[in-house]
């Protein structure tokens, strides 16, 4: 992201909330850890949440625990170097590809659209172990930002 730096300095500037966001397109414990390391060095010494996305269509042939074992690797990387991670996935990956030992182990943050209005829907909240942000829509609004965002729900 191009806007980084600038995005982390206003975050600090206006005391807003951040964290960091990798999408996983990994499919090997090494690749993953070759990911991690690519986030600890642009994160330096600036210490926050990091979030892995197991979410990529490349994923799902490897099976769960292959899964757990290329998210194990990132998030062993991550925590070796003080960082805690937490897994973004959608809530059919959480159903489907995320193994409970995961699910039992670390913090969620789940995407559930449902109708995908922009507006909060608390039917389509999901529950679950260790879930501790829901992202209800990608067609949010913000003063000052153009076009659509993401909205979420942190507990």
């Amino acid at each position: 992201d191009a806007m980084f730096n600038r995005n982390l300095d206003e975050c600090l500037t206006h005391k807003i909330d951040y964290s960091c966001y990798k999408y996983c397109y990994a499919t090997t414990h090494e690749q993953a850890r070759i990911e991690a390391d690519t986030v600890i060095n642009l994160l330096k010494d600036r210490k926050m949440m990091i979030w892995y996305d197991l979410e990529d269509k490349s994923l799902p042939p490897f099976g769960v625990d292959a899964i757990e074992g290329i998210a194990l690797s990132f998030i062993g990387e991550c925590k070796e170097a003080g960082f805690d991670v937490g897994i973004y996935c959608n809530k059919t990956w959480y159903d489907t590809y995320i193994s409970k030992y995961l699910k039992d182990k670390f913090k969620f943050w789940i995407a559930r659209y449902g109708k995908n209005t922009g507006q909060l829907d608390e039917k389509y909240k999901p529950t679950g172990t260790n879930v501790v942000a829901w992202q209800y829509t990608s067609k949010g609004s913000v003063p000052g930002i153009s076009g659509n965002v993401d909205m979420d729900v942190l507990y």
